[in-house]
């Protein structure tokens, strides 16, 4: 378990640093690399679409931490809570949640309808059963009030529909209950989401549900402040965790053709993570 507490918002450098040198992270890093071993032949054909290790990734490595740390105050208080991970895509962490709490209902949406398979051959693998629905996130189909918990890793700045989808959030979760966020933020502007576009997702979130804790949403003057994690700090720390493989002009070039100009590579990059409450 995630015992030092990881701030909402954009990471600290220093904070980062600590956490992927921690008994905590390296327990979950564990787990994913077993988790890898034993369904590498179920996972081939995805991996091949991402990154074959997503914890290891730049930002996974503090998203898949802080939404552990927020969800566990939730299952220590009703180990067989029901939680939802939304745009689940395939990772070890549904699993990893099972193994900590064998008690909770985990369900998993994605809008790729051949992860149902996937799941299926993962879950005669594994001790725990995650229950998966192919769904589109603005229209998940799921009970009012179902998940004492829901959380989403890295999907909303691949989505345009912000407000209906918190909405959606918002009704699937009872009261009390947790929804927990992250996403990437353009330094630059020049890919999703940029610093103006990420203040207005933060402010819709708030106005839909209650906050928990401190967290800045005056973003260009979080980002501005010295220490803050961008994706160059963090391809500093591990040559490897950035998920772009190919030569950088080839991204540079995908760019351009965009319209978004020979831009800078790697993509300059932050997180952003936060836990709000639906109000009772």
């Amino acid at each position: 378990m995630v015992k030092a507490c990881l701030a909402s918002g954009v990471p600290k450098e220093s904070d980062y640093k600590k956490l992927v040198e921690s008994r905590a992270y390296l327990d979950m890093d564990e787990f994913s690399s077993q988790f890898l071993i034993q369904n590498n032949e179920n996972l081939k054909g995805y991996a091949s679409k991402w990154v074959s290790n997503p914890l290891r990734q730049w930002s996974r490595k503090w998203e898949y931490p802080f939404v552990l740390e927020r969800l566990a105050p939730v299952l220590k208080k009703n180990g067989s809570a029901v939680i939802l991970d939304a745009g689940s895509g395939v990772s070890f962490f549904p699993y990893y949640l099972l193994s900590k709490y064998p008690q909770a209902e985990i369900h998993c949406a994605d809008y790729d309808p051949k992860l149902g398979e996937v799941y299926k051959r993962i879950n005669e693998e594994e001790n725990g059963q995650v229950q998966f629905k192919h769904s589109d996130l603005r229209r998940l189909g799921y009970k009012a009030g179902m998940f004492d918990a829901i959380y989403c890793v890295s999907v909303l700045e691949h989505t345009d529909c912000y407000a209906e989808i918190i909405e959606g959030f918002a009704e699937m979760l009872a009261p009390g209950g947790k929804l927990i966020i992250s996403f990437d933020v353009s330094l630059d502007g020049t890919r999703d989401v940029s610093i103006a576009r990420a203040e207005e997702l933060l402010c819709l979130l708030a106005d839909k549900l209650e906050v928990d804790g401190g967290a800045s949403f005056e973003l260009e003057n979080v980002v501005a402040a010295p220490g803050c994690l961008t994706t160059l700090i963090a391809r500093e720390i591990d040559t490897d965790c950035l998920p772009w493989k190919a030569p950088g002009w080839v991204y540079r070039l995908h760019s351009f053709f965009k319209g978004k100009g020979l831009v800078a590579w790697p993509p300059p990059l932050t997180v952003y993570c936060l836990s709000l409450t639906k109000r009772s």
